[in-house]
């Protein structure tokens, strides 16, 4: 067998081998993926619906925004909300944050709604705090767990 023709069966025999490879890792990666690879909006969806809110299966408006700073009076409200269902945002004032809103059809005791929208704060792929609340006149703002904060000026 010349010198080529071992070269070129070296190589293809490489090339099956990682084809191989790669193949079965494809194969067993749902298997072995990370928590951290599943899809953000599939977390939201199973988070809310723990939480008792069933959302739309659209895909969610997703917006980068800038959190208020930490002396703003709106960011002390809204942060009030947040450590009532365990969240903190102080460590994110004044950072860039992505919100990710749903549209929720229903709540816990499966009454239909209309208007009312489910925000998720997440910074770093990280769920990090939001709300559930009414675009109506005499709309609302709730934690995920459907509390009110006492002291709020959202309605």
């Amino acid at each position: 067998m010349s010198a080529f023709r071992k070269r070129l069966t070296a190589v293809l025999m490489l090339c099956v081998l990682l084809f191989a490879v790669a193949a079965c890792a494809g194969r067993n990666r749902a298997a072995y993926a990370p928590a951290g690879l599943e899809s953000a909006a599939a977390r939201h969806r199973r988070f809310l619906a723990q939480c008792g809110w069933l959302v739309s299966d659209s895909a969610p408006a997703v917006i980068a925004k800038e959190l208020p700073g930490p002396d703003s009076p709106v960011f002390s409200v809204y942060n009030a909300l947040q450590k009532k269902q365990g969240f903190d945002l102080t460590p994110y004032a004044g950072r860039r944050v992505l919100c990710f809103t749903y549209e929720v059809l229903a709540n816990a005791a499966g009454e239909p709604l209309t208007g009312v929208y489910a925000h998720v704060l997440e910074s770093g792929n990280r769920m990090i705090g939001g709300d559930v609340s009414s675009v109506s006149s005499d709309g609302f703002m709730l934690g995920f767990n459907g509390e009110r904060n006492e002291n709020d000026t959202f309605g």
